[in-house]
């Protein structure tokens, strides 16, 4: 073969050129990303559409059908899936793969923009938001102190997010715990009504009277100079003193009725550390960015503001958890795996063939490969994962392989008088279709998995993608290198010597084997009926015995260490109940042994489709345990004792969720069924007996449904009669209704 002569007859050049691709390959093992699985990229977008105050049964109506109409027609659309809440509803678009998310998001605005003026006054402008499976939680940050809840929110808000977020490859910090300051005006009705005004008169007032609008620009000489209208209002003063209409030949201002304050808006959510109140911050990567350096320089700017004293005074800063130790430790213990199989490789090589040098080449081979590996990856757009460490790993011995072959033939062409040079160039010319066929068998197997577009395609494609080319590589080191390695380091094996005496009693227990061996195998042929159907019953027995036992899952349950625990209270609770009732599971939790920390959050919790995610009733506790190799519990006999200790909490839904390797740590379900159909009530009948025939099994836990309890609800009708007296439209009562019980905003202030 070209390959072999070359390296025999221009060995510089050769290890020159090898010496380069390992360079390139040392270079791309600095660029490569650190992950625990593969980047899979499913092409979602999720529609989110605020209606304050509207029932979950309205919003159905009047928002979440008009947009499913809108983008039924879209192109490559395979599934929409809306989930209806109070006061806002989620619309789930999966496409079919392929299918370019950032073109269907493109799509999906245009056909919202079309039917913007069909949504009913109070409809906040829909958002739209690629779901990106690789941009995943990475730290949650705890801000706490004896300062007002507001203020501490605030600070989150306005300064920690934008310093945690200038990060390199944080894509996004999620705030919660309270809400964004607003000037709030607050109504005394019984003054209102004594001035004979209404709620919408000072709404129009406000309206009219806080504008900012360019007007233009004045032109003279040489100059030029724009004009700016500035009626906004400057203090809270400034509001009070806006004079709202007159009563009685005396004007009212809107001081007399109300006053304005400048506060929070109505907190929907809130977090506690330790019990205490808190603001989360939910830190998220970029889909592209190294989990384990995002993590790395969070650390270094977290310890940046805690000790350069950047904190008001009265406040501190904790760190609750980060994904980097357990991605950090699965990688580290893969390439452990990796180096712990070269070495054993190795060693056992050298009980075979008893001959340092030989052995040394195929040792060298092996790590030249892998290196040179990574620039492949690099260029497929791989990452250091579990699945591409696997396939590295189950590569060492296709490495070995070629390289073994070649040399025992050099060694044959020696035996046969050659000189080493010849004996280098023929010998790995004559087994060049032998060492090809073997290698490229795996070649032929990996291949079509690499190009697979499924989503379990996507996650094994990096697997089969890294076993190719390490395969590849071999085949092109086992040409190359080795015979430059057999010219300058092998020699005609002598029949005596050290190693000769050493490995006798090996040679002669391993003859042993191989006369047995040779015997076992005559004796099959003899009576090879017996040894079919013994083959065949054991075959029978694990099909029908042992596989049905073992259980299939898409992801395994990984120890990190940590869980979320989702409660669920009746609809009608409100944010002050919630809160109570999970910072007292909290501290139940907290007290068990095998327990860090424990954060709560009410109001916005994790969920996967199909499950409502923001909610005053809602509570989540973040629980991290103990190390693993620090306690002798597992975490499904954590699981089970927690979900004991909080037995005492009555009529609340409670879920257990381990997070999954490369998952979220969402509360998704692990077998999720849904059942279709046009009848509430039948599918409320269905869906409980359903999960009565589950339960009647025994095999599961935290069975649950998406139906839920309504919330109570007051209608308000209008006297038609009485309004057309009065010279009142139903839509001016209607908007002085909402500004009483909901608020209305009618501007912004800038302070």
């Amino acid at each position: 073969m070209f390959l072999c002569k070359w390296s025999v007859k221009r060995p510089i050049a050769m290890t020159s050129f090898i010496i380069v691709m390992v360079m390139l390959g040392i270079n791309s093992y600095r660029k490569l990303s650190i992950d625990l699985m593969p980047s899979v990229d499913i092409p979602y977008v999720r529609i989110r559409a605020e209606y304050q105050g509207g029932s979950p049964e309205e919003i159905e109506i009047e928002v979440a059908r008009r947009i499913e109409d809108a983008v039924a027609s879209l192109d490559g659309l395979r599934h929409i899936s809306t989930m209806c809440m109070e006061n806002e509803c989620r619309v789930n678009l999966e496409f079919y793969m392929g299918i370019d998310v950032d073109v269907a998001a493109t799509d999906v605005r245009e056909s919202l923009n079309r039917i913007r003026d069909d949504f009913p006054d109070g409809v906040d402008e829909p958002q739209i938001r690629k779901i990106d499976n690789n941009a995943i939680t990475v730290a949650q940050i705890y801000l706490l102190g004896d300062r007002p809840i507001d203020e501490i929110y605030d600070f989150a808000d306005q300064t920690l997010s934008d310093r945690f977020s200038s990060v390199p490859g944080v894509g996004d910090v999620t705030v919660l715990g309270s809400n964004e300051m607003q000037v709030h005006i607050f109504v005394d009705r019984q003054k209102l009504a004594a001035t004979n005004l209404t709620m919408a008169d000072i709404q129009a007032k406000l309206q009219a009277n806080n504008v900012k609008v360019p007007a233009g620009r004045i032109r003279g000489g040489k100059r030029e100079i724009n004009i700016t209208f500035d009626g906004e209002f400057k203090s809270l003063r400034d509001i009070e003193a806006l004079e709202i209409g007159k009563h009685e030949g005396k004007r009212v201002y809107l001081r007399d009725v109300a006053t304005a304050e400048l506060v929070s808006r109505e907190a929907r959510s809130r977090a506690f550390y330790n019990g205490q109140p808190a603001t989360m911050l939910r830190i998220v990567k970029k889909s592209d960015a190294n989990v384990v350096e995002v993590i790395s320089n969070l650390k270094k700017r977290f310890n940046e503001i805690v000790n350069k004293g950047e904190l008001p005074s009265g406040m501190k800063l904790e760190w609750f958890n980060d994904a980097g130790d357990f991605i950090q430790a699965s990688v580290d213990d893969s390439w452990s795996s990796i180096v712990t199989g070269i070495l054993l490789t190795a060693g056992l090589l050298f009980l075979f063939l008893h001959d340092p040098r030989s052995t040394f080449i195929v040792i060298l081979s092996m790590p030249v490969s892998v290196i040179v590996t990574f620039a492949t990856m690099e260029a497929l757009g791989y990452t250091f994962n579990i699945m591409t460490l696997l396939s590295l790993g189950c590569s060492v011995g296709v490495l070995v392989t070629n390289s073994i072959v070649v040399i025992e033939n050099i060694f044959k062409r020696l035996d046969a008088g050659d000189d080493i040079r010849t004996a280098s160039e023929r010998g790995a010319s004559e087994v060049v279709n032998a060492v090809a066929a073997s290698a490229l068998t795996n070649v032929v197997v990996f291949v079509p998995v690499a190009m697979m577009k499924t989503r379990t395609g996507l996650m094994m494609a990096p697997f089969a993608g890294v076993m190719v080319a390490a395969t590849l590589v071999s085949l092109f080191i086992s040409f190359t290198l080795t015979p430059i390695l057999s010219c300058l380091l092998l020699k005609k094996q002598s029949t005596g010597g050290f190693l000769s005496v050493l490995f006798k009693p090996w040679d002669i227990a391993y003859d042993a084997l191989t006369r047995g061996f040779a015997r076992t195998i005559s004796w099959t042929r003899r009576f090879a009926w017996i040894v079919v159907l013994a083959a065949a019953a054991m075959c029978a027995a694990v099909y029908f015995i042992i596989i049905p036992q073992v259980g299939m899952t898409s992801m395994p349950d990984a120890d990190q260490g940590e869980m979320t625990v989702r409660l669920e209270f009746p609809t009608y609770y409100n944010l002050a109940t919630t809160c109570d009732l999970a910072n007292a599971a909290a501290k139940r939790v907290q007290t068990l042994p095998f327990i860090r920390r424990v954060g709560v959050s009410v109001g916005n919790v994790n969920g996967s489709g199909g499950q409502v995610s923001s909610a005053v009733y809602l509570a989540q506790l973040n629980v991290v345990a103990t190390r693993k190799n620090e306690r002798q519990e597992t975490l499904n006999e954590i699981v089970e004792v927690v979900r004991q200790e909080l037995g005492f909490l009555e009529d609340c839904i409670v879920t257990i969720s381990i997070p999954r390797a490369g998952g979220s740590g969402g509360s998704g379900a692990d077998i999720p069924m849904r059942i279709s159909g046009n009848n509430i009530q039948i599918l409320e009948h269905l869906g409980r007996t359903a999960m009565e025939r589950v339960a009647a099994k025994r095999v599961t836990s935290d069975i649950d449904s998406s139906i839920r309890v309504g919330k109570p609800n007051i209608n308000i009708r209008p006297r038609r009669p009485v309004l057309q007296n009065l010279g009142v439209s139903a839509k001016e009562l209607s908007s002085s209704v909402r500004g009483t019980y909901e608020g209305v905003e009618v501007g912004t202030f800038r302070v």
